[in-house]
């Protein structure tokens, strides 16, 4: 007969290899239902993606990407109040500078969506304080401006955006910053 303390410890390692196990399979699992998700993704098919993207949070909800391109995929459903939450989790949880700059850039696209243009504007600010030579998010912010009666900061924007040779600048400059 086993003590009941060895017993104990038994089974407690025994849950410990099996639960790393269990881990390892799910973390696999989860980065290929990422790869299959992100393809889908990519050739628009936005609702089969975001399932993938679901089950593989559920598996690995350390996979901080898959927030990212989750949000993504809220955000072409036209359900920006999730969109924001991903992009927010994102935001918060990520180490890669890389793909900051186009979180803080989708999720000012989804608060201009849900009509929170201060929101969209600090957004839009991060993403240009993370590149400077973001014509796309210093337009946004340059409409959003123009939504909140702040002419002069909109044509600081717009002007900005035709120095850097954004040529769709032009036509509003012309219309709106006389």
């Amino acid at each position: 007969m086993i003590p009941k303390s060895n017993l104990f410890f038994s089974l407690c390692l025994l849950f410990i290899v099996l639960g790393c196990s269990n881990t390892k399979k799910n973390k696999k699992k989860a980065l290929l239902l990422f790869k299959e998700a992100t393809v889908l993704l990519s050739e628009q098919k936005s609702q089969e993606a975001l399932l993938k993207y679901n089950q593989a949070i559920d598996l690995d909800s350390t996979l901080i990407n898959a927030y990212l391109n989750r949000g993504n995929c809220h955000q072409m459903l036209k359900n920006d109040t999730k969109a924001t939450d991903d992009f927010t989790y994102f935001i918060d949880n990520t180490k890669q500078a890389t793909y900051l700059t186009n979180a803080y850039y989708a999720r000012g696209v989804s608060y201009h969506n849900l009509k929170q243009n201060d929101l969209a504007i600090q957004d839009y600010s991060s993403a240009i304080k993370q590149n400077p030579k973001f014509v796309q998010a210093l337009y946004n912010r340059a409409k959003e401006y123009l939504l909140k009666g702040d002419s002069a900061l909109c044509c600081n924007d717009l002007n900005a955006c035709l120095q850097m040779g954004f040529k769709p600048a032009k036509l509003d400059i012309e219309q709106l910053c006389k």
